[in-house]
């Protein structure tokens, strides 16, 4: 995985490089298993998640968005995924005031930070 992961100079970078060194330090031998575990398990859920996103918004269910939003920002939290802990905190909250005109705009905010992120995540 690059250290280098600020790709749009005109964005804030995707990943925070300090949460995946931290990962890796955890990590015995340095084969860098640990962080391909926690890389691979975040992408396939997160993807279940943002479905799950989707569809709590387009039925406008504040409780599960919130939770699903929220469930979302602790794990983005923890590969480093600055930009999707941000906006699921915002999606959270926005569940939580039942505003679901700003929860369709945030919810594909998320959907494209999320496809950045897999994106460096994966090279």
């Amino acid at each position: 995985m690059p250290d280098d992961i600020n790709s749009d100079s005109d964005r804030p970078g995707a990943l925070d490089p300090s949460v995946l060194a931290e990962l890796r330090e955890l990590d015995p031998g340095g084969t860098e298993k640990l962080v391909e575990t926690v890389v691979a398990s975040f992408l396939r859920d997160a993807q279940a998640r943002l479905n799950d996103i989707r569809d709590a918004v387009s039925r406008q269910e504040g409780p599960p968005l919130r939770q699903v939003a929220h469930a979302l920002k602790g794990s983005s939290g923890c590969v480093g995924a600055i930009g999707m802990a941000s906006l699921s905190a915002q999606l959270q909250e926005a569940a939580e005031i039942g505003a679901f005109h700003k929860a369709v705009d945030l919810a594909g905010q998320l959907e494209n930070e999320f496809l950045r992120v897999r994106l460096i995540l994966e090279s």
